[in-house]
């Protein structure tokens, strides 16, 4: 339903978070300090719509690249 983490870099600590609203709906938080990026692979659904911080992720992507400071992804599972 939900976790949180939170993991010393030597660039300075990642904080993640993870929630699950129902079925269909889930949101990740994450936190990266500066000078960091990364890369966030969601397992494969074809029927999810993925954003992060509020732009729709294409589905061709495999990884979501996550930016230095706070990076938003939610991930909405249309099943109609």
């Amino acid at each position: 339903e939900q976790s949180e983490i939170v993991t010393p870099t030597i660039r300075g600590p990642i904080c993640a978070q993870y929630k699950k609203y129902g079925m269909r709906q889930s949101q990740y938080q994450i936190e990266l300090p500066g000078n960091m990026i990364g890369d966030l692979i969601i397992s494969d659904d074809s029927n999810a719509i993925v954003t992060h911080n509020g732009r729709l992720v294409p589905p061709a992507f495999e990884a979501i690249r996550l930016e230095p400071g706070a990076n938003k992804i939610e991930v909405v599972v249309n099943s109609f």
